[in-house]
């Protein structure tokens, strides 16, 4: 009885071990040279986007398109360079956080434009298809 109970342990821990093998990582990070491309996700991950930027300009990164059903904004934030802190007008980058909240695909597009200029085509646009599976 008690070989059979070792095994049994043993096989369970073994399965343990291949599928923490078989986790996604949780988060993935993106740069501007992911541009265009096609990503997939699983569930409950965190995809990192982050762009090169400089509000001083007046050119801000913006949302123009995700289904939030798919994958959620959790936040946005901009830094400097630490060597810049010092500097007027030094650029650096932007970085946009989203969860992986439910199956399907969307298209996740950010602008880069002057917020006050409408009907303007964006400086740069960001755009990146992700689809989430279970």
């Amino acid at each position: 009885m008690r070989k059979w109970l070792f095994w049994f342990i043993l096989a369970g821990v073994v399965v343990g071990m291949v599928s923490c093998d078989k986790q996604p990582a949780k988060t993935i990070t993106l740069t501007d040279q992911d541009n265009g491309k096609t990503i997939t996700l699983e569930a409950g991950q965190v995809l990192v986007i982050r762009l090169q930027s400089n509000p001083t300009t007046g050119y801000v990164w913006e949302l123009g398109e995700v289904d939030a059903g798919v994958l959620k904004q959790v936040s946005e934030m901009f830094t400097p360079p630490p060597q810049a802190t010092d500097q007027a007008g030094a650029g650096g980058v932007d970085e946009w956080r989203f969860q992986a909240v439910g199956t399907g695909t969307t298209t996740l597009v950010l602008n880069y434009r002057r917020p006050w200029e409408q009907g303007v085509t964006p400086a740069k646009t960001f755009t990146l298809t992700v689809t989430v599976k279970q």
